[in-house]
């Protein structure tokens, strides 16, 4: 296993209540920590992500795939796009 990382994770759109997040703070997310390397599809999916493919993520601000690798110090923001009118 390689080097640990630590991650944060900003979860928006109700998406926090999907993965049953108690007393979360969206504006402080959470941090965890993942090895070097670590698919932000895997970190999704081990928070108990079921519908992964409806959510937009962020990383520092670029938007980012499901298969993009974390690294250490990243902030990753996740929503539910929507629409209106």
């Amino acid at each position: 296993m390689g080097r640990m990382i630590s991650v944060r994770m900003k979860f928006f759109s109700g998406i926090d209540k999907e993965l049953s997040l108690h007393n979360y703070n969206p504006a402080e997310g959470i941090v965890i920590h993942v090895p070097s390397g670590t698919r932000l599809r895997r970190v999704l999916k081990d928070l108990g992500a079921q519908r992964r493919s409806s959510y937009v993520c962020f990383r520092n601000g670029q938007r980012i795939g499901m298969w993009t690798k974390l690294h250490d110090g990243d902030e990753v923001s996740c929503l539910k796009p929507s629409g209106g009118g």
